[in-house]
């Protein structure tokens, strides 16, 4: 049986490496969480099904959520389910060959498994804890916590252990002293994985050699207007000209969706982002770097424990807005109550706004704004989070948004029926400012790059849009990070 997965996998290998392209799948998990002592189990065999079907559509690469194994729990809780990963820098291993060694980690096991038995890289999330008495820094416990990827090869060995280095509010979980490469190569490219919160503070320059695309697992929180899932990872791919595989949890009670993949150059191949509670793997094919465009042939396939159907994510299921009281949750951005905020009076014209020294202009054309108001928001400035984490950015976003708690913009629906024809926008980042831009139409519909234009020109940034028959956006702008400023240690 081992000698017949090493020929299958040099098979693929040799397939894979020829191709102009490989095909990626990112899993968006709805995870079982009761009865806690059977979770585990349970959700592993949803990724079994899930992995299996990704082979059926010839996937090399398969990328499951954070947190879509193990429940999230306090620091005593959540450690039955934590498994100790060892540093395959310092040793090789293959779980799914060396049965015995892992009998009590079916987590490792399992995946390995996977990876092997279909000759596809797995990564995934899972909870890692390393024994430290007398180590420095060493909880009273005796014990590191992590929040961890795991990365396996097409043959089940295990690449990377990567520890979360950014925890949001995970206060069971240590932070690495410790920061390991997380850069791994493929029979398809170079790639790096992150978790979640780690993509807020990271580009691909951080890292110690080029990548050619991004494996991230993620637990994303949707904050409106600027900073939701699909439409920041679209932006981050293509302001770094970077692919993004983005797995997300499907848990929308608490604003967690939208997950898929995302070309440097072409944006989104196939993504979603639906509150339905419903699983679902997103496949599509990627061109390799330096390689021409390929039709992506994406699919998406919905998951419940037992069943599994072919799903067409169109938008019709997102809520004209969201709402604490509603199937879909979400909140706005914190930030977004210290920006400046100039209305949009005229069905065309020119508007101005400016924060902190910081201004941007807007040149636009619609069929009227009688119905709905839309603003041009500006902000400059250290953006922080609760009073707990803060990163540097210079924003720029034209948003639907009403009156609500006592400010003129206050909530940004979902939906629009007002159509923009022309649409130009225009700032002076700060030099070295990276630019992820976005647009967003109603339903949280992403408009493809190819449809909107970013130009640099004496110091200038402009993002610019045309539709003849008119866009019914809900958010375009430009986000600027300016990651020279964020805090030492980010």
């Amino acid at each position: 049986m081992l000698r017949t997965a090493f020929l299958m996998a040099a098979v693929f290998l040799c397939c894979a490496s020829a191709s102009s392209f490989y095909t990626a799948a990112v899993f968006e998990h709805s995870p079982l969480e009761s009865p806690p002592e059977k979770a585990v189990a349970r959700n592993l065999a949803i990724y079994k099904r899930a992995a299996a079907i990704a082979k059926s559509k010839h996937a090399d690469v398969i990328v499951f959520s954070e947190y879509g194994i193990i429940p999230y729990f306090d620091r005593q809780e959540i450690r039955p389910f934590l498994e100790n990963v060892p540093d395959p820098q310092k040793s090789d291993t293959t779980p799914c060959s060396e049965r015995d060694t892992y009998s009590d980690r079916p987590i490792l096991y399992t995946l390995s498994c996977i990876a092997q038995n279909h000759s596809m890289f797995v990564v995934a999330n899972m909870g890692d804890i390393q024994r430290c008495e007398g180590e420095p820094g060493c909880p009273s416990d005796g014990v590191f916590q992590y929040n961890t990827n795991v990365v396996f090869d097409r043959r089940g060995k295990l690449l990377v252990r990567y520890h979360k280095k950014n925890l949001f509010f995970e206060y069971s979980l240590d932070v690495p002293r410790e920061e390991p490469s997380p850069v791994f190569e493929t029979d398809f490219g170079t790639f790096a994985t992150l978790v979640c919160f780690d993509l807020v503070y990271k580009r691909p320059s951080d890292f110690p050699k080029p990548i050619d695309g991004l494996m991230f697992t993620t637990e994303w929180l949707n904050l409106l207007p600027h900073f939701t899932s699909v439409q920041f990872f679209q932006s981050w791919a293509v302001g770094n000209n970077v692919t993004l595989l983005a797995a997300n949890l499907q848990k929308p009670w608490q604003a967690n969706m939208g997950s898929g993949i995302f070309h440097g150059a072409e944006g989104a191949l196939v993504y979603a982002f639906n509150p339905d509670k419903v699983s679902k793997l997103l496949v599509a094919r990627v061109p390799k770097t330096g390689a021409a465009k390929v039709p992506p042939k994406a699919s998406i396939t919905a998951f419940t424990e037992k069943d599994s159907w072919e799903h067409r994510d169109d938008g019709k299921d997102v809520p004209d807005e969201c709402s604490s009281k509603g199937p879909y949750s979400c909140t706005n951005e914190p930030m977004s109550r210290n920006y400046t905020f100039v209305r949009l009076r005229e069905a065309a014209g020119r508007v101005e706004a400016c924060h902190n020294g910081f201004c941007c202009s807007l040149s636009y054309s619609s069929n009227g704004l009688e119905e709905e108001q839309f603003h041009l928001g500006v902000f400059s400035g250290m953006y922080d989070l609760q009073n707990t984490y803060s990163w540097c950015e210079e924003e720029c976003v034209l948003v639907r948004c009403d009156a609500a708690g006592g400010a003129a913009c206050g909530k940004f629906p979902l939906r629009s029926n007002t159509r923009f024809h022309n649409v130009q926008m225009r700032a002076n980042f700060t030099a070295g400012t990276t630019i992820y831009p976005s647009a967003v139409t109603s339903g949280m519909r992403l408009v493809q790059p190819h449809k909107w234009h970013l130009n640099r020109s004496r110091g200038a940034i402009t993002l610019s849009l045309a539709d003849f028959a008119g866009m019914k956006l809900t958010s375009f702008g430009m986000k600027g990070r300016c990651y020279s400023k964020d805090p030492p240690g980010k």
